[in-house]
């Protein structure tokens, strides 16, 4: 007599094997064309489980036809197109026009609470020129243009922050736009003071990528403005400086390299 046999549970599995298979061939029959009971992880299995019932179902392969029948059926319907909104457009036109009034109402007669505001306005401005996309930058130039040249000198915080980002713009709104838009405050921030330049300088290699090589032949010429600076003991300066020239140097022919950037070398050392 075999082992299985001499096991006196032997028989109590064997019956209850016999129900268990006689109990799902009965909810096979009740349920025809339904896939009912234990799933076969092996095979694939198309619809949506109902997990509300005791015994998770799943639609036949049959109402699966029947399901993609009615969706290719449906893409023929006409569309309100009305209600699906603008990709070019993702944020409401009043909140653009409560972001751009920021920097337009300036208060003179407040000039450290308009400093606060305005200095969040140029921080977020890269996040919204980036979600609004390089076709809205119509709606933000202006804004942009009064933040970085029409306020008050004093207002160093802001034009320092824009400084930092100016290559984030540019990256967004491209070659064209930068260069029409974005060189005469890039000419500023050269010109302005230390704190300002140095966020410049952090980026300036990423900034000139941007630009075609021309604007790059004429922005070359003002390296040696550029390596200026107020406190010549501002060694923050000359470093942030110097961890740009050998990106700016790939971007330059050779003999660029040797008559502008070299000699910007030699005076840091």
């Amino acid at each position: 007599m075999s082992e299985f046999h001499k096991d006196p549970l032997a028989p109590k599995i064997i019956k209850l094997s016999d129900c268990e298979s006689e109990e799902g061939k009965e909810k096979e029959d009740d349920n025809s064309g339904v896939l009912v009971g234990t799933i076969d992880i092996t095979k694939p299995v198309f619809g949506v489980l109902d997990n509300d019932n005791e015994n998770e179902t799943a639609y036949s392969f049959s109402q699966k036809d029947e399901d993609l029948e009615l969706a290719s059926d449906s893409s023929d319907m006409d569309i309100d197109t009305s209600v699906i909104p603008s990709v070019s457009s993702p944020v409401p036109g009043a909140l653009i026009d409560c972001y751009t009034s920021m920097a337009s109402n300036v208060d003179e007669n407040n000039p450290r609470q308009d400093d606060d505001i305005l200095t969040h306005c140029a921080y977020a401005f890269p996040g919204v020129v980036y979600t609004l996309g390089k076709d809205s930058w119509s709606l933000l130039r202006n804004t942009y243009l009064t933040l970085a040249e029409n306020l008050p000198h004093s207002m160093s915080n802001v034009r320092q922050t824009l400084a930092c980002s100016l290559h984030e713009i540019a990256h967004v709104i491209g070659p064209e736009q930068t260069e029409q838009d974005l060189i005469h405050p890039f000419n500023n921030f050269i010109y302005d003071i230390d704190s300002v330049k140095i966020g410049l300088l952090k980026n300036l290699s990423k900034f000139l990528q941007n630009v075609s090589p021309r604007y790059r032949q004429e922005l070359l010429q003002q390296m040696k403005e550029i390596q200026k600076c107020e406190d010549r003991k501002n060694w923050r300066y000359r470093q942030t400086f110097a961890s740009q020239l050998p990106h700016l140097s790939e971007l330059y022919t050779t003999k660029e390299v040797y008559d502008h950037i070299q000699p910007i070398v030699m005076n840091l050392t």
